[in-house]
């Protein structure tokens, strides 16, 4: 805590549907926002018993994918976690272009709706 410039958690992000078998086990979530929120506090905590101010912390989080009935990425659905990711500690939230566009003309719509969600979420 007296050195770190950040945090960037990996708790096993589901990319692809059949990670979903993994991610709905209860007995072992790979992610959670409780979790991710407690776990976040307690480094905001560690930074002021070390006399850090926690802001100065950068926390960098993978929203994690939701998918559709169809089994495919859902940009909308994954992009509506913003807002309670930063509420939840995240100072940054990654997007992975990889999962939603499938050709080379995607990727500038899908970092304009990106850039959208995060000035609506006040990012």
């Amino acid at each position: 805590m007296e050195l770190g410039q950040g945090w960037l958690p990996y708790y096993g992000i589901a990319i692809q549907p059949s990670d979903l078998t993994q991610a709905r086990d209860e007995s072992r979530p790979m992610f959670t926002m409780e979790r991710f929120a407690q776990d976040a506090a307690r480094l905001r905590q560690a930074c002021e018993e070390r006399g850090r101010d926690p802001s100065t912390l950068h926390v960098r989080l993978m929203a994690p994918t939701q998918f559709g009935a169809d089994g495919k990425p859902d940009l909308e659905r994954t992009l509506d976690q913003i807002p309670e990711l930063r509420k939840a500690g995240a100072t940054m939230v990654e997007i992975s272009p990889m999962l939603f566009c499938r050709s080379i003309d995607e990727i500038k719509p899908f970092t304009e709706r990106v850039v959208r969600a995060c000035e609506e979420a006040g990012s």
